[in-house]
């Protein structure tokens, strides 16, 4: 009996040396495991904080642009490709179609195109839209043709003569005055100064009363 003893103790020291040694690695694993788990939630947990951040700016970004005037595409805004008879096509063309996607946006465009010189005399673009409805430039909203001159360009100054023919038949010239941007946000830029309408021509009404004469004479 004693010799069966002697033999059966070292066997059993090794099985629970294999069992401490497969506890051990299994320790190891878990702990590993959990390590892992805890790297994970860290990433993630600063990925959302990271968005948290981010957010804010993004959403001021947007008010930002929204507080703008809305000009459509990018084509309809000041530009240094642009020269001063597109800048006048481009508000021209909008004035046409004033109302054309949304209600005033031919005078949100021509406001976009207006110097920081001309919005600050004329004011916000609420004041800017009841001067454009005034009866000196009301013929530009929803003209039927406009014909543009060509433009005369001295140094960071230009001028285009423009005459439109209104919805009822009407023609009435303005005189648009732009200047090329020096520095700020639109450094290079050619923008309106202002809009002089042009006071109606004595021979202008001279061809209209012959001609009204002309068919008066040709009735009777």
């Amino acid at each position: 009996m004693q010799q069966l003893r002697s033999h059966s103790t070292p066997r059993v020291s090794a099985a629970a040396r294999v069992a401490r040694a497969q506890l051990t690695a299994f320790d190891v694993f878990l702990r590993i495991a959990a390590l892992a788990a805890a790297t994970l939630i860290f990433l993630v947990a600063t990925a959302m904080r990271a968005s948290a951040a981010t957010q804010p700016k993004e959403s001021q970004m947007v008010r930002h642009v929204d507080s703008l005037p809305s000009v459509g595409d990018l084509s309809l805004a000041p530009s240094p490709q642009l020269t001063p008879d597109e800048v006048v096509g481009i508000v021209l063309d909008a004035l046409a179609r004033n109302d054309v996607p949304v209600k005033d946006h031919g005078i949100s465009v021509t406001f976009a195109f207006s110097s920081p010189a001309n919005r600050a005399f004329v004011g916000p673009i609420e004041s800017f839209a009841d001067l454009v409805r005034d009866d000196t430039y009301r013929p530009l909203l929803n003209h039927r043709h406009a014909a543009r001159g060509v433009a005369h360009v001295t140094g960071d100054r230009a001028t285009v003569r423009v005459v439109i023919t209104t919805s009822s038949g009407e023609r009435v010239a303005y005189l648009f005055a732009l200047s090329l941007q020096n520095d700020g946000q639109y450094k290079g830029c050619w923008m309106t100064d202002g809009v002089t309408r042009e006071p109606p021509s004595p021979l202008s009404g001279m061809r209209f009363a012959s001609h009204d004469a002309r068919e008066l004479a040709g009735r009777s």
